[in-house]
């Protein structure tokens, strides 16, 4: 039943902006983003619409699919989470400022 209830909000909140949010929410992150790579259409669909000149910037992956942070090191593994961390985002440094008494949450830079 669980599963059924993750799959409706998957496809709810997909377009809407929040699924990071409901991802977060069940703390699924590590089996969802962890190693994940978003990934474009595949190239060859584009061949009539795009100059094959802007296409050659794209890399492309095995399947031919467009890969836009092949090239880039620190996505060519994919997604990083540290779950002793990035469940949490870091308090904005003026709300630290506003209140002494306030401390940043685990893991981020104080």
């Amino acid at each position: 039943m669980i599963n059924e209830v993750r799959r409706e909000r998957r496809v709810e909140l997909a377009c809407e902006g929040f699924r990071k949010d409901d991802v977060y929410r069940w703390a699924a992150a590590d089996e969802l983003i962890v190693g994940k790579k978003p990934k474009g259409a595949k190239k060859n669909q584009w061949t009539t619409l795009v100059p094959a000149a802007q296409l050659d910037f794209y890399p492309v992956d095995d399947n031919g699919y467009i890969e836009l942070f092949k090239n880039i090191a620190a996505m060519a593994n994919g997604y990083k989470f540290r779950i002793d961390r990035d469940y949490l985002n870091p308090l904005p440094t003026n709300e630290l400022t506003l209140n002494p008494k306030l401390g940043q949450n685990p893991g981020w830079p104080k």
